[in-house]
C-alpha cells in the first residue's frame, strides 16, 4: 500500500542519511517534509519550503522505476498535505515533475486533484 505521511523523527533521520540531505531548520522559511512509503518501506520524500507565505516544492525524490501514475499519487499526496495547511497552489522548483502534464511551474492544487492518478 502506498502512503504519503508527515514523518516521525526516526524517518527524518533516515531520509537525511539515505538521501544525503541537510534538514532545513530555518524557522523564518520552514521546510516541510513528507515521506513516501510502500508498505512499511520509505521509498522517497518531498520537501516544501515556505518563503514569504509561498509554498515551493524544492525536492521530489522517488526512484524512476515507479510509473508516472504512481509518481502522480505521491505528488497528489504532497499537494493534499500542502492544501491541509491552507495553500491553494504549490510552486515547483524541481526538475522531477516531468511526468506532470499540467503547468508544472505553478501547480493549482484544485486542478491537481481532478481525475484519478491514471489520467
Amino acid at each position: 500500500m502506498y502512503i504519503v505521511k508527515n514523518p516521525i523523527l526516526e524517518e527524518l533521520y533516515y531520509i537525511r542519511d539515505e538521501f544525503k540531505i541537510d534538514l532545513n531548520m530555518d524557522y523564518k522559511n520552514p521546510s516541510l517534509y513528507y515521506i513516501f512509503k510502500e508498505d512499511d518501506n520509505i521509498i522517497g520524500f518531498s520537501e516544501v519550503i515556505i518563503t514569504e507565505n509561498i509554498p515551493a516544492l524544492v525536492r521530489f525524490c522517488i526512484d524512476d522505476s515507479y510509473k508516472n501514475t504512481e509518481k502522480l499519487f505521491f505528488l497528489k499526496g504532497t499537494g493534499s498535505k500542502v492544501k491541509d495547511i491552507g495553500f491553494d497552489f504549490l510552486k515547483n522548483e524541481t526538475e522531477s515533475l516531468k511526468f506532470y502534464k499540467n503547468n508544472p511551474q505553478n501547480i493549482n492544487l484544485d486542478e491537481l486533484f481532478l481525475g484519478t492518478c491514471n489520467e
